[in-house]
């Protein structure tokens, strides 16, 4: 997928900007803190509703050659207790830092990655503190839903091992032998799996082919072909626990769709509208853009937030100008309360972030207060930041790839604490 689709996807027009427009910048504070160092967006139905066609964000590592063999085929992992507490680790736990108001929005920067370790952990149920995505799973067993899903591959892209992380906070093995090598209508190769893939519940999973869906459920451990026009499943995404949205056409301007319901087979139109987050930060979202559920019930709508590849100039807390870094952007549907979380690279230290580091895993019980992405690099973790405020905390950690040598690609459910 290009980047001119990306742009294509999210953006009509790039707002001309004044980056100087900057406010103030908390200078002193952020010195001392590197010193101490969803809803589904798609909501389809008869009528126009809130949907982004997104592009994939695949985390792919330079290296040709294979995964070293899998060390302990018969692994399990002990499962954690459910608990919205807090653990923290000794010492003085890093904080995101507030930049100012930038371009109309309140712009924290988060600390390096390799701080991240030293973060307290927030523990959310069915999610252990590491994942372990190396081979050797026992294969799934019917009746247990996913807390998340991952493609795990080497050097080719267009292939990989399926790792479920069930609600029983255990690790599961999926044989998709099944599917087929799957390419776009320019004979652009991509991943049959991606971050839409999952549905809400974790009780579905999809899998995109050329002229069809393949859907798995966890429930029952039976398999579904649901036929589609050629080329146009790779669009496919969520728009409930049960229907899947497909677009007429893949591009901007794809408003109108049909959805597929999984449970009653039933097919019908539907239509979606585009949702802009940050229009003044004139850059390029990717990745899933989640919805909260409490917000309906607000005067201002829902909470939405996606990814960003920040299309403004942005300073740090120093007054320093920083363009390598991505951003995690939350505001509601209209508009107003835009806060945005810097990611910056750290491209001079070997555990920085990727380009395309961080794309948004969803908001933590259906609310507007906790937001769960990924941070991904030599290591990849889930982070959780309380919106608007220093607070981020850690998820998980995702081991078992071998940086360098493997990409992952994940899919969540909605979390609960």
């Amino acid at each position: 997928m290009t980047d001119q689709r990306l742009r294509d996807l999210l953006h009509d027009r790039v707002a001309d900007l004044d980056p100087d427009d900057l406010g103030d910048l908390g200078g002193p504070a952020w010195a001392r803190a590197r010193r101490t160092r969803h809803r589904r967006a798609a909501v389809v139905g008869g009528g126009a509703v809130a949907a982004v066609l997104a592009a994939t964000a695949v985390a792919v590592l330079p290296g040709d050659g294979p995964a070293p063999p899998a060390q302990n085929p018969t692994k399990t992992q002990t499962p954690s207790v459910p608990s919205p507490s807090v653990s923290a680790p000794t010492g003085p736990a890093p904080k995101a830092v507030r930049a100012g108001e930038q371009h109309g929005a309140q712009v924290w920067w988060a600390p390096d990655k390799s701080d991240e370790a030293a973060l307290p952990r927030l523990q959310v149920a069915g999610v252990p503190e590491q994942v372990d995505l190396s081979a050797g799973s026992p294969p799934h067993r019917a009746g247990v839903r996913a807390t998340a899903m991952f493609m795990v591959g080497d050097g080719d892209r267009f292939a990989g091992r399926v790792v479920i992380l069930g609600t029983d906070a255990s690790t599961y093995s999926l044989d998709v032998g099944r599917l087929e090598p799957v390419a776009d209508e320019q004979g652009n190769q991509y991943l049959p799996f991606n971050e839409e893939s999952l549905s809400p519940s974790g009780r579905f999973v999809l899998f995109r082919q050329q002229r069809s869906l393949e859907v798995y459920e966890l429930d029952t451990g039976e398999w579904t072909t649901i036929d589609t026009p050629d080329w146009l499943a790779e669009g496919a995404r969520w728009s409930s626990d049960t229907e899947i949205w497909v677009p007429h056409l893949l591009g901007a301007g794809a408003v109108r769709g049909t959805t597929y319901d999984v449970d009653r087979g039933r097919v019908g139109p539907a239509s979606s509208t585009y949702v802009s987050i940050w229009e003044t930060g004139a850059g390029s979202g990717y990745g899933p853009l989640r919805t909260e559920q409490t917000g309906q019930f607000s005067g201002r709508g829902p909470s939405v937030a996606q990814a960003q590849f920040p299309g403004v100039s942005l300073t740090d807390p120093t007054g320093t100008l920083v363009s390598g870094a991505d951003a995690v952007v939350t505001g509601d549907q209209s508009g107003q309360e835009v806060s945005v979380l810097v990611l910056p690279y750290g491209l001079n230290a070997p555990e920085g972030r990727w380009k395309m580091c961080c794309p948004v895993v969803g908001w933590l019980d259906g609310g507007r207060d906790t937001l769960l992405f990924a941070s991904r690099g030599s290591d990849s973790r889930v982070l959780a930041w309380r919106v608007g405020t220093p607070d981020l905390f850690r998820v998980t950690q995702l081991t078992g790839w071998v940086p360098g040598q493997d990409y992952h690609v994940a899919s969540y459910a909605d979390l609960k604490s």
